[in-house]
């Protein structure tokens, strides 16, 4: 039986009142070894994968590909990196760094969902996906958030001394179960399907704003307050793609009236922030019309709070895989417009980008450099851009082999199985 954690070294942190919860060191016991046993445990049933890796999906939008033949083999090796340096197996079973940490050391759920998704995505290439998968969801349980028992613990609430979710994370790991239950079946040892039910039911009722329907930053969230409330949005938790997957499964409409909700937020955002670039904010607040605005900076998590920073790196991987997807014009020309700035201010150059811009498109850091956390996602927004073939084999180029720590080699091995036709809805 394979025992494995994860690392989930994710979110900047700049104030102890919003740092996500550590869980605590490991200690060294002394144990004696016991005596010889006939006891045969028998090793658990391998599931022959639905959808095994790779799938080399024809999405339903005109798109291109990058042109390397190699993306398949590229994508193995990635993950093969990615799992020997991220999934850390201990007889504690307390998660711990191997390496590739990233600047902040802070552990949040979103990185835990997005290795469920991976690892349930690579099922068929790597054999043991599935107690991979189920052990990373056995750890997810033992860590529930202070306030809803069904989402999972992932910041410290400001001002109020617990623990709470952080949607993004619990709408992943609930597309995981998605994932999971179309890939090996729920009759297992885990009913894939059941916990998925349970888990998206405590997203609508703890996590959606109750009037606008938008994403809520988390369970610790008063919908009413005066700070963080149901126009306080983190743009990498609009995930239509997830939330069609939710309306399928549950047949709830709930998830139509956040996925229109979603749209109305981008397109006030766009129009008065960013109508010559569509780059998105980390965080948006309505403003005293009771419009959506960038967040001021340190509204949550950093300076770039209101920028398109480490947290809104995330937004075109999100919404380019949707518009690949579903073919929605909208998010479609969301991507046109995004993609094609990029390769402008880039000259074509992906190693030109930095690391984060203004919606003006200034740099935030004209020396922070490239990052896959940037270049893997606006790959995939290229996708649905049939015009910039050059530039989805330069950002390609860029990302194959480079790795920079958990939350960037993450977000880039998710845009990698996108890029090679291996992202499939459950």
């Amino acid at each position: 039986m394979v025992r494995i954690t994860l690392l989930v070294a994710f979110a900047t942190v700049t104030a102890a009142c919003t740092a996500p919860a550590r869980l605590p060191p490991p200690t060294t016991t002394t144990t004696t070894v016991p005596p010889p046993s006939t006891t045969v445990v028998a090793p658990p049933r391998l599931v022959v994968p639905a959808r095994p890796f790779p799938q080399h999906i024809d999405y339903s939008t005109p798109h291109i590909t990058p042109s390397a033949t190699s993306i398949d083999a590229d994508t193995r090796r990635f993950y093969d990196f990615w799992k020997e340096h991220y999934l850390v197996g201990l007889d504690s079973g307390q998660a711990h760094p191997k390496g590739g940490e990233r600047r902040s050391g802070a552990t949040v759920s979103e990185g835990q969902g997005y290795a469920m998704v991976i690892v349930a995505l690579m099922g068929g290439y790597d054999l043991e996906a599935q107690q991979l998968f189920d052990a990373l969801w056995n750890y997810t349980r033992k860590h529930p958030s202070d306030i809803d028992e069904h989402l999972m613990n992932a910041m410290r609430v400001p001002d109020r001394g617990m623990s709470g979710s952080v949607f993004g994370g619990d709408a992943s790991i609930a597309y995981a179960l998605l994932l999971a239950d179309r890939q090996w079946g729920s009759d297992g040892a885990i009913d894939y399907g059941v916990e998925a039910r349970v888990l998206i039911r405590a997203i609508e009722n703890s996590t959606i704003g109750p009037t606008d329907h938008l994403p809520l930053l988390g369970d610790w969230v008063d919908p009413e307050g005066a700070v963080y409330n149901e126009r306080s949005v983190r743009l990498s938790d609009i995930m239509p793609d997830h939330f069609a997957a939710f309306r399928t499964f549950t047949s709830d409409s709930l998830w139509d009236k956040t996925a229109q909700a979603s749209k109305d937020e981008i397109a006030a955002l766009e129009a008065r922030w960013s109508r010559l670039t569509g780059l998105m904010p980390g965080f948006a607040v309505a403003d005293r019309s009771g419009s959506p605005r960038p967040a001021p900076a340190g509204y949550l998590m950093g300076p770039a709070d209101g920028a398109f920073g480490d947290t809104a790196a995330r937004y075109p991987l999100w919404i380019g895989t949707h518009a690949l997807t579903s073919n929605d014009p909208f998010w479609r020309n969301r991507m046109l417009k995004l993609s094609h700035w990029a390769s402008a201010v880039a000259d074509g150059d992906p190693l030109s980008l930095d690391s984060g811009y203004e919606l003006d498109g200034s740099p935030l850091n004209p020396d922070a450099g490239f990052s896959v956390l940037f270049g893997g996602p606006l790959a995939v927004a290229a996708m649905v851009n049939t015009d910039q073939q050059p530039w989805i084999d330069a950002l390609y180029a860029a990302i194959r082999t480079r790795h920079e720590g958990y939350y960037e080699d993450s977000v880039a091995l998710i845009s990698l199985l996108v890029l090679g036709g291996n992202w499939w809805s459950p």
